[in-house]
């Protein structure tokens, strides 16, 4: 098939390019820089990248930037709208474990972005996965210190395993339904923080402070957890062990 992968240079997509090349599909990693460029803010470069494809892998986001909901609310929109308008047979949106709940505003975004996947003219798939091991460490290790809240339960996963569950449901057709998928284990974000510390050798200090409000005792309540879902299989220190220290 050929399939447009957009945000295909992230944290996901590069991974989903890269197994469904190997698989003998004809991947595009379409993104504001390209290599085939789409920028999901612009009607016309939606629309021109959606051209002739069988089906679309919709990875692009930007949860930490003042354009968040721009990109997933709007920007998954034109999407849908130019798929439907190309005949596209399979949109894939790949969306997070738990946005249900907790309240947190991105995760409305995310919520909004799949009731419009759901309601489109266009089939469709929605894959849910728990926090990407990069974006874990990208959060710890985004302060001067090392901030690690008491009580805050996540499980990470491999991108690359996210990446072979789209790819099977790729294959599988469009269900018209949600998916889950997340990580080996249930873990503490503290102990997340100490491994990462250990194994990095970093000399940030170690906070763990308790968090006030509703975000944070949904976090505390398994918020972000799917406990019977497909799951990975490489734990957090087997990905540390492997991966490139974020410069």
């Amino acid at each position: 098939m050929r399939v447009v992968v957009t945000g295909g240079r992230g944290m996901l997509g590069r991974h989903v390019v890269e197994l469904l090349r190997r698989s003998g599909h004809e991947a595009l990693a379409a993104g504001r820089h390209g290599p085939l460029v789409m920028d999901v803010r612009k009607d016309a470069d939606v629309e021109a990248a959606l051209e002739g494809v069988d089906a679309v892998v919709h990875c692009a986001s930007n949860p930490l930037g003042r354009d968040a909901r721009e990109v997933e609310v709007e920007g998954t929109a034109r999407v849908v709208a130019a798929a439907h308008r190309q005949g596209v047979g399979h949109l894939l949106y790949v969306s997070i474990v738990g946005i249900d709940r907790v309240p947190r505003p991105y995760f409305r975004y995310k919520l909004h972005a799949e009731k419009v996947v759901e309601h489109g003219r266009v089939p469709w798939t929605i894959l849910r996965a728990t926090q990407l091991f990069p974006f874990m460490e990208m959060l710890l290790t985004a302060a001067p210190v090392v901030i690690a809240p008491r009580g805050f339960l996540v499980q990470p996963v491999a991108g690359e395993e996210v990446a072979q569950r789209l790819a099977r449901a790729l294959g599988e057709g469009p269900m018209e339904r949600r998916l889950e998928y997340g990580g080996p284990e249930v873990r503490e974000v503290g102990e997340l923080a100490r491994t990462l510390r250990a194994t990095r050798r970093l000399r940030r200090p170690l906070l763990k402070p308790w968090l006030p409000g509703q975000l944070a005792a949904a976090v505390r309540a398994g918020g972000l957890l799917c406990r019977d879902c497909g799951r990975g299989a490489i734990t957090w220190e087997e990905w540390l062990q492997r991966a490139p220290a974020r410069q």
